[in-house]
């Protein structure tokens, strides 16, 4: 029961107040009866008791409908009482100063205070200080007029924490002194508040993610269109209009004059493809040529796809157009250079072989020549630098050779396949260019050939700067060239394991190498710290080129191989060295 209402005390027939109001009301009615009636002579006694009992009746009819009535409303009171408690929506009844007169138990919750602590306390304790003027005002004005008043502030709860509400509030009008008080329904809005807090995030995400999208639309020069077959219209974006080089004020060309925008060649595609689109509702991918209106072309990728409503019909088409103009151009370009480059390569080719040919007559006839002399040091040193350095450009130009052709695969594992085939070749040719740069062409400094090998392996796998570590423990060891392209091989296929697969998602990492001799045989213990090698993998028998290679080369320098997966990846090889 709200408060004011628990003690409700009902006046009955049976009190003595009520009961003596009767009497003497029934008394002055029957003293008036009796003056200006009289009885008629014909009525006996008993007719006129007769009378009076029927009355009587009458008058126990009349009662018990009054009792029952009283019943009805006291049950229908009760009701209102508790749907009142009860209710979602908390109810307050304030005073012209703005004390609590009634609130319902909702409100009482809503609040986290006790009901009877609420009633004949001032209700502006429970605004939060930040509204206290904005209350004030709110009940300013609902106490000066009969119509409803709407509002939103901020209320403080007993544990002192605020919540956003919305008030609806109206006077209360007397029978004569107008508005003596207002009631107000109080609703907590902190869930809608915190739902319109996420649609707004949300929608600053999204109108973000569209100025984003726009953005990238505009620097990889790629439209949107639109086309709604029922109206033949077409609705086109503002890089469309750029692609097109058409104005934007004027309304994008309808489909039936797109045979004007476009080559007759490109037309006969695009007209093609709408077809099958629209009777198959397959996607189309087209290389078409767009012309302008100032009669300049543009070569563009198109990308269309059916539009449907709700019950799958058919109803447009919406896609992509791309502008490649300046990437086709570049790619004719690069065909053409490679082409030239292919015919000066195999120019450079024929006469570098000529002069190899030459060469060895030359050497052929220097040895018959000169092989009872004592043979000049400086001329042997100056031709094994010449030699090395041709073999150095010879597997350049291969290196060259294999980039170029793989612009034209686009096969992954091909292309894979490709880059490790110039990473090994590149290997070999670093040895020749240490060798014929060298003091000593006729051994290979193993430690300054591994700090340019690492140096080319980081830039060639994108790693400098992502926590990967070199350490390497190497003295004083020179290997000839005979040891020194395999072992250089080894090495190359070792850091390339490293560095493509163990340390996968941006993991650091250390990689080591320590390499010493003993007597003939060179012992290399390569380590790294990264995944590993998987305990089921067969290293021996892999089914890639990369460790079987290393196996067949080890093999080759009659040496041995052992792998430690313990903690990483450990490699522990001892090779025979040819002197």
């Amino acid at each position: 029961m709200p408060a004011g209402s628990e003690k409700r005390e009902d006046k009955k027939p049976g009190s003595s107040f009520t009961g003596l109001s009767l009497r003497e009301n029934a008394e002055e009615q029957l003293s008036r009866s009796k003056k200006n009636s009289t009885v008629h002579p014909s009525q006996t006694a008993e007719e006129l008791i007769h009378e009076l009992q029927v009355h009587q009746i009458e008058l126990e009819m009349q009662a018990e409908e009054l009792r029952n009535a009283h019943l009805a409303l006291k049950e229908s009171f009760d009701k209102y009482l508790d749907l009142y408690d009860f209710a979602p929506v908390a109810y307050f009844t304030l005073s012209r100063e703005g004390l609590v007169e009634e609130v319902n138990l909702t409100g009482a919750a809503l609040l986290g205070i006790d009901r009877i602590k609420l009633l004949k306390k001032k209700f502006s304790k429970n605004i939060a200080e930040n509204d206290a003027a904005q209350w004030h005002r709110y009940f300013a004005d609902v106490s000066v007029q009969k119509e409803k008043l709407n509002g939103i502030i901020s209320l403080k709860r007993g544990d002192g924490s605020v919540f956003p509400a919305r008030i609806e509030g109206i006077g209360i009008s007397g029978i004569s002194s107008g508005i003596t008080g207002i009631r107000i329904a109080v609703s907590d809005i902190s869930d809608i508040r915190q739902m319109e807090a996420v649609q707004e995030r949300t929608l600053h995400e999204l109108a973000t993610a569209q100025k984003q999208l726009t953005e990238a639309h505009r620097l990889a020069h790629i439209g949107t269109w639109d086309w709604i077959i029922e109206t033949d219209t077409v609705t086109w974006s503002e890089e469309m209009y750029k692609i097109a080089g058409r104005d934007l004020s004027l309304p994008a060309p309808t489909y039936a004059e797109h045979p004007q925008i476009y080559s007759p060649e490109s037309w006969n595609h695009l007209s093609s493809a709408v077809t099958r689109a629209l009777n198959e509702k397959e996607p189309y991918t087209l290389e078409l040529v767009l012309i302008r209106p100032d009669g300049s072309t543009r070569t563009v990728n198109a990308f269309g796809g059916v539009k449907q409503d709700e019950k799958g019909n058919i109803i447009g088409l919406h896609g992509l157009v791309q502008d490649i103009t300046e990437q086709a151009e570049s790619v004719e370009l690069v065909k053409k250079f490679g082409e030239n480059l292919e015919r000066e390569v195999a120019r450079k080719t024929a006469i570098l072989e000529d002069v190899n040919q030459k060469l060895l007559s030359e050497i052929s006839i220097r040895i018959d020549a000169e092989k009872h002399l004592i043979q000049s040091v400086g001329e042997k040193e100056v031709l094994l630098r010449e030699v090395h350095h041709r073999v150095k450009n010879n597997l350049q130009i291969i290196i060259s050779l294999l980039n170029l052709q793989a612009r034209y695969i686009t096969d992954v594992t091909t292309q894979a396949a490709f880059r490790e085939s110039q990473g090994r070749i590149r290997a070999m040719a670093l040895v020749h260019e240490k060798l014929y740069r060298s003091a000593d062409i006729t051994h290979l400094d193993l430690d300054s050939y591994l700090r340019f090998l690492m140096d080319n392996l980081f830039q060639f796998f994108d790693m400098s700067g992502k926590g990967i570590v070199f350490s390497k423990d190497i003295r004083d060891i020179f290997l000839p060239i005979d040891t020194a392209i395999p072992m250089g091989l080894i090495l190359n296929e070792l850091f390339s394991n490293s560095l493509k697969y163990a340390f996968p998602d941006g993991r650091k990492g250390e990689i080591s190498l320590v390499i010493y001799r003993q007597g003939k045989a060179l012992t290399i213990l390569y380590k790294d710290n990264g995944i590993g090698i998987p305990e089921d993998f067969d290293w021996r028998n892999p089914p890639s080129l990369g460790l079987r290679l290393v196996c067949s080369l080890v093999e080759q320098l009659d040496g041995t191989i052992e792998l430690d997966r313990s903690s990483g990846t450990a490699f522990t090889i001892v090779v025979r060295e040819n002197v």
